[in-house]
C-alpha cells in the first residue's frame, strides 16, 4: 500500500483518535506512562499538543508544590517525571531524588528489589548535566544491580532485555529503531490500552518504512544519474549509508522528505 494510501485511511485515522481519546481521558496514575509509551513508539508527533499539556500540568503543580522532593511519589513515578520533563525542556532539579535516600545518605536498600524501578531510574540519569552527583550516584547504584540481575537470569529473554537497556538507554537511541524492542516489552503490559496503541504502532511503522523506502529509491536514481562511480573509481559508492546519518537526524517528522533527501 502505497504512502498516501495510509495516510488517508479511515482505519488510520481512527487508531490516531483513538490513542488522542485515551490520552486525554487516562488518569494521573497511567498518562505518564501512555505519554513515555507514546514517545518511545516514534509516535509523539501526533500528540505534540496533549502531551506538552500533561507535562505541562505537572511542572505547574511542582511549582506550586513546596515539597520539591515529590515524597508522595514512588521512586518510578519520580524517575519517569523527571525524564519527560527534561526531555520537553523543563528545568527540573535533581534534588527530587534526596527523598530516595537513607540517612547514610545512599539510596534505601528497599529500592534495590525491583528491576521497573532500577530501568527507570537509569533512564532517568541519562538526562543529567555535568556535575549533578545525585545522578552519577544513581547511575552508579542502578546499573550495578541491574547488570547482577541480568546475571542471575542469564541467557533468559529477561537478561537480554535489560542488556539492551543498559547498552541503548531511550535518551541515546533512535526511537524508530529501539520500537521493535519496546512492543516486546510493552507487551508484557496490562492497561487496557496497550491493544490499540500497538496497532496504531504497527500502522504507523509501515507509514514511516514506506516514505523512507522512497527517499532510499530518489536518492539512488540521482546518486545513479550523476555517474561519479564511473568516473572516479575511488568514490565512496554508499547512498544507503548516507541517506541513513540524515534519516536518523530528521527521524521525528515523517514530513520532512525534502529536508533528508537534500540533506543527503
Amino acid at each position: 500500500m502505497q504512502v498516501d494510501q495510509l495516510y488517508c485511511s479511515d482505519n488510520y485515522e481512527h487508531k490516531l483518535d483513538n490513542v488522542r481519546s485515551l490520552l486525554v481521558k487516562s488518569t494521573e496514575e497511567e498518562n505518564l506512562i501512555l505519554v513515555d509509551a507514546i514517545q518511545r513508539l516514534g509516535m509523539g508527533r501526533h500528540y505534540q499538543e496533549e502531551i506538552h499539556t500533561i507535562l505541562t500540568h505537572y511542572y505547574a503543580k511542582k511549582n506550586g508544590d513546596s515539597n520539591t522532593t515529590y515524597g508522595r511519589y514512588s521512586l518510578h513515578d519520580v524517575s519517569l517525571l523527571f525524564r519527560l520533563l527534561r526531555q520537553q525542556g523543563y528545568d527540573v532539579s535533581s534534588k527530587v531524588f534526596n527523598n530516595f535516600k537513607g540517612d547514610d545518605g545512599k539510596f534505601r536498600g528497599e529500592l534495590r528489589q525491583d528491576v521497573t524501578v532500577l530501568l527507570e531510574l537509569y533512564e532517568a540519569k541519562q538526562l543529567s548535566f555535568e556535575g549533578e552527583k545525585i545522578l552519577d550516584e544513581a547511575e552508579d547504584f542502578s546499573r550495578k544491580l541491574l547488570y547482577r540481575y541480568s546475571a542471575d537470569c542469564k541467557n533468559s529473554s529477561f537478561a537480554d532485555r535489560i542488556i539492551t537497556r543498559l547498552r541503548h538507554p531511550y535518551h541515546k537511541t533512535i526511537t524508530r529503531l529501539a520500537e521493535k524492542n519496546f512492543l516486546t516489552d510493552f507487551g508484557t503490559a496490562n492497561n487496557g490500552w496497550e491493544k490499540p496503541l500497538k496497532e496504531l504502532a504497527e500502522v504507523d511503522f509501515l507509514v514511516g518504512k514506506s516514505v523512507y523506502q522512497e527517499e532510499l529509491l530518489e536518492v539512488s536514481k540521482w546518486w545513479d544519474g550523476l555517474g561519479l562511480t564511473r568516473e572516479l573509481k575511488l568514490a565512496r559508492n554508499q547512498p544507503l549509508k548516507w541517506y541513513t546519518w540524515s534519516m536518523a537526524i530528521l527521524i521525528n517528522d515523517i514530513s520532512l522528505s525534502k529536508q533528508r533527501i537534500e540533506l543527503t
